[in-house]
């Protein structure tokens, strides 16, 4: 039997710590929607469809100020790898800290006059509040790819975990004192602070004490200007439904009420893309820039993250799509029972959403910035005359949230197939890896909501005992609907999912799924 070679057990041990790194953030994830759940839960009650407005006006405009937040240096720096980092980390941090000044800056200045444009006078905090929280970001982007490019996932794991306990519980102090949407945005400062405190305690580098070098400032903006590009790009397709929808408001021509249920809704169905994609993103680009040149080994980690991904994506937002009416009624008692169609048809179409994330990864681990810019931006423009068209031909939140749904499947799905295809992932197999699991997730969650829309439950004590019950009975349905199909139909997708779990977690499953052991 032939001994593996140094470069196999090099990248048996790049595999390991890249399943060790997912299996840490997600645990990480599940205590920080632990702590969302509870956060969601307690300010569905205390807010209002109004802050809810505010709030999602001043993120569509905060995303476009936050172009220049870290000048794309932290992922020049990761890129990099680790033995370029102590010669970079000086000058990336003062750069930075140019560009996160800047961007600060800009938004401060501008939160006032854009208050009064969109007559909403609790704007002009809210974008303050964000604007010094981005100031306050420089030393923790150095410190975050710190760790990345020393795969130190668990630290990041921990910093992920206590950042986000941090900030769900100032969300929640901050309502409960009645600052409106202020609380969304207030927290930011204080976990600026805090990360920037782990990070210090963790690592004990201080990249400030370096010199900026500024020699290499044009070297290293010329790497990175495709990355703040292609920064823009991504808030034309993650906050752009915001800043259209906000606009038509101010036009006229939509109420203030859907701008706020959409919102809301997005903020619900938002929650998978934390849980899956960013996760995914943190692990798998720092993996992927080892792998920039081997593109065989490349492409198979993209096709396995994708794999992954949807599988995950498509339980959790299909699953959500089927339970979320009743899941509304247990917390809420109805009073966003308006949200019932935006949060289905988002969820629905979510995992689309989550495709882009693995087209970032493989775009920025091979340093083709100036082609990831281009293509994200013709998908966030599309996205943006998608909104429009809804915002303006519709004027409910369920109605403008189907529209959107449909361009990401028919519009930005196809894009992030061809993009992948530019970088040595063949059409066929991505195309094997998104359509299937899609269908069957759709499948297992309209069969769902038939079953459960003919189960006649009796009043158990009151309505929200009633809507408990359900949500179990949705959520069970669902599962077994959903595993059963994929057990039968794609057994290899679903064993690959399963091993990223620790193996005393990933065995026993497997043995229960009557799954074959994965080969060594």
């Amino acid at each position: 039997m032939t001994a593996p070679s140094g470069s196999d057990k090099k990248h048996e041990a790049l595999g390991g710590k890249v399943s060790r790194g997912m299996s840490w953030m997600v645990i990480a994830t599940v205590f920080g929607k632990a702590f969302s759940f509870i956060t969601t839960f307690v300010l569905g009650i205390l807010l209002t469809e109004s802050d809810y407005a505010v709030y999602g006006i001043a993120m569509g405009i905060a995303a476009f100020a936050q172009v220049l937040r870290d000048g794309g240096m932290r992922q020049v720096l990761i890129q990099k790898q680790a033995h370029r980092y102590k010669s970079l980390s000086g000058p990336v941090f003062w750069l930075s800290a140019v560009f996160n000044g800047s961007a600060g800056t800009l938004l401060a200045l501008a939160a006032w006059p854009l208050a009064a444009l969109y007559s909403e006078p609790q704007l002009a905090p809210v974008l303050l509040a964000t604007a010094i929280s981005i100031i306050l970001t420089t030393p923790l982007g150095v410190y975050r790819a710190k760790m990345a490019v020393d795969l130190h996932y668990r630290r990041l794991a921990k910093l992920n975990t206590t950042s986000a306990f941090v900030r769900y519980s100032f969300m929640i102090l901050f309502a409960v004192i009645g600052m409106g949407p202020l609380a969304f945005t207030l927290p930011l400062v204080c976990v600026a602070l805090y990360e920037a405190f782990f990070g210090f305690m963790v690592t004990r580098d201080k990249p400030w004490t370096r010199p900026p070098r500024k020699r290499l400032w044009p070297a290293l903006w010329a790497r990175s200007k495709w990355l703040v590009f292609g920064t823009f790009a991504m808030s034309t397709l993650r906050q752009g439904d915001y800043l259209v929808l906000g606009l038509l408001k101010v036009a006229g021509l939509l109420a203030s009420g859907a701008v706020g249920q959409y919102v809301f809704a997005y903020q619900i169905a938002v929650q998978i893309n934390v849980l899956v994609a960013v996760n995914l993103q943190t692990v798998l680009f720092p993996a992927l820039s080892k792998l920039a040149d081997e593109p065989q080994r490349h492409a198979a980690a993209v096709l396995r993250a994708t794999r992954v991904m949807m599988l995950v994506g498509c339980g959790f937002g299909l699953g959500l799509a089927c339970t979320y009416e009743p899941i509304q009624t247990l917390l809420w008692e109805k009073k966003w029972e308006n949200t019932v169609a935006p949060v289905m048809w988002m969820a629905a179409f979510f995992p689309m959403r989550l495709l882009t994330s693995v087209l970032n990864s493989a775009y920025m681990s091979k340093g083709r910035f100036k082609e990831w810019f281009w293509l994200t931006l013709v998908q966030g423009t599309g996205m943006m005359i998608a909104a429009t068209f809804a915002g303006s031909l519709f004027d409910t939140a369920g109605q403008i949230s189907l529209v959107i749904g449909i361009y990401f499947a028919l519009g930005v799905a196809p894009t992030v197939v061809w993009g992948l295809s530019r970088v040595g992932v063949p059409v066929k197999p991505t195309l094997a890896a998104i359509i299937p699991t899609w269908l069957i997730a759709a499948a297992a969650a309209a069969a769902t909501i038939a079953i459960a829309t003919n189960i006649q439950l009796p009043t158990i004590i009151n309505p929200r005992a009633t809507a408990a019950v359900e949500v179990l009975i949705r959520a069970s349905i669902f599962s077994i609907l959903y595993l059963f199909a994929l057990r039968t139909i794609t057994p290899a997708a679903l064993t690959e999912t399963i091993d990223i779990a620790p193996k005393r977690i990933a065995r026993p499953i497997k043995r229960i799924m009557l799954l074959k052991p994965t080969a060594a």
